[in-house]
């Protein structure tokens, strides 16, 4: 049962940015798809139809999104239940 949720929105405590950029080519590998460089910073956040809409442009109107979707999510749940990197901090200033 989960008892707390930290939501980490601007990477104060953990840097997970550049984890999100690694799970693309191991999705599309699995689904047999290409990887485009391109792709990461062009789904960046995006979300519902807008993320659809990216992978219109980069695969075409018949593939099938949810299995990537799900495929990437799959990466994520399975990267995010090891150890994240924590954010070295911010230098405080005076």
């Amino acid at each position: 049962m989960v008892k707390a949720v930290i939501f980490d929105l601007d990477g104060l405590m953990f840097d997970t940015e550049p984890m999100w950029t690694t799970f693309w080519k191991p999705t599309l590998e699995s689904l047999g798809l290409p990887y485009y460089e391109e792709l990461p910073d062009a789904f960046r956040g995006t979300a519902g139809e807008s993320s659809r809409k990216v992978l219109r442009t980069f695969y075409g109107e018949n593939v099938d999104m949810d299995a990537i979707l799900r495929r990437f999510n799959d990466c994520a749940r399975e990267a995010f239940a090891g150890p994240v990197p924590k954010n070295p901090g911010r230098e405080k200033r005076v």
